[in-house]
C-alpha cells in the first residue's frame, strides 16, 4: 500500500487537474452558431465584433446579420438570408463563415475577412472558378457547400455534400481552403 503525504496529495490532485483542464481546452472545438435559433448575437473571440441576427418574418429577406464592432461603435449590415445559417468565428475573431442554406437543395458559404479591409470569398464562386468541371459539384441538383472548421486565421475546412442525376447515392468530398491561396483536397475530416 501506497502512502502519500497531504502535500504530495494535494501536488498530484492539482497536477491531474491541470491536465485535465488542457486536454479539454484542446479537444474543444468551436461549434457552428445557428440563426435564427435560441440565441440572436454572438460576440468574436478577441470581443471587437458582435454578431446579430433581426429576423423580419412580413417580407424578404426575411433575415439579416448585422456586425457591430465595438471598438469604433459602428453597426453595418453583412449579410442577409432568407431560411436559416450557420456562423462560425475565426479562433481569434478576424474572420468568420457565414454557411447561408437558402434552400432544401443548395448551401453555399461565405467567408468574411474583417482584419483591416472588409472583404468577401463565396466560396460557390470561387470554386466555379478554380474547378468548373466538377461534375458532383456543378452537376447534381442537391449540393450543400459549408465552411466547416477554421483551421488558423486563413484556413478552413470546407465540406461539400449532395446528390443528384451524377450522384444518385449521394457523394461528400472535403477541401482545405486558404485565403488568397485557394482550395486543397482533403481526408474526410
Amino acid at each position: 500500500m501506497i502512502l502519500m503525504t497531504a502535500n504530495a496529495n494535494k501536488t498530484w490532485f492539482i497536477a491531474i487537474s491541470i491536465i485535465l483542464c488542457l486536454a479539454t481546452f484542446v479537444m474543444a472545438k468551436e461549434k457552428l452558431t445557428r440563426f435564427p435559433g435560441e440565441i440572436s448575437q454572438i460576440s468574436s473571440p478577441n470581443k471587437t465584433y458582435l454578431l446579430s441576427n433581426i429576423d423580419d418574418d412580413k417580407s424578404p429577406p426575411y433575415h439579416t446579420l448585422f456586425l457591430k464592432d465595438l471598438k469604433n461603435n459602428t453597426n453595418e449590415k453583412l449579410f442577409f438570408y432568407n431560411r436559416y445559417v450557420d456562423v462560425l468565428w475565426s479562433p481569434k475573431g478576424t474572420g468568420l463563415i457565414v454557411n447561408d442554406h437558402g434552400g432544401s437543395d443548395y448551401a453555399n458559404s461565405i467567408i468574411f475577412l474583417l482584419n483591416g479591409v472588409k472583404k468577401s470569398v463565396d466560396l460557390k464562386a470561387t470554386l466555379r472558378q478554380k474547378i468548373s468541371e466538377n461534375k458532383s459539384i456543378f452537376g447534381n441538383h442537391h449540393v450543400y457547400i459549408e465552411g466547416m472548421e477554421w483551421v488558423d486565421e486563413n484556413r478552413v475546412k470546407v465540406k461539400i455534400s449532395g446528390y443528384g442525376d451524377i450522384d444518385p447515392n449521394g457523394f461528400e468530398i472535403w477541401y482545405e481552403y486558404t485565403i488568397g491561396n485557394g482550395f486543397k483536397r482533403i481526408k474526410r475530416k
